[in-house]
């Protein structure tokens, strides 16, 4: 079962050491940014709540205020995939490492 929990969240495998927490906060931080922008359409809260039009400060009318202020999809999936793949990685490496010394 931790093995399951080791491959989803990248931080809670030994192998991450001590930047384990960072890693998973880093995690949750895209987790929550995926989860507010399919929500809301915005991961910013305060914009969500209050937007000014984007007229007043010269930009095209054809976009909407979130387009100007949101990350592309790319940045965010990208960094998704970062981290799992860094997570899937680090795990390989542990394991391979642990085998070799139980050897």
């Amino acid at each position: 079962m931790f093995g399951l929990l080791e491959l989803g969240l990248p931080g809670l495998s030994p192998s991450w050491h001590s930047l384990g927490g960072p890693a998973l906060l880093a995690w949750c931080y895209v987790l929550l940014e995926v989860l507010l922008r399919l929500t809301v359409g915005t991961s910013l809260i305060s914009a969500s709540i209050a937007m000014p039009g984007t007229a007043v400060y010269g930009a095209p009318s054809s976009a909407t205020p979130y387009d100007l202020i949101n990350p592309s999809w790319v940045w965010v999936s990208g960094a998704a995939a970062l981290l799992l793949g860094l997570n899937l990685l680090l795990i390989h490496r542990g394991r391979r490492a642990r085998e070799s010394a139980a050897v």
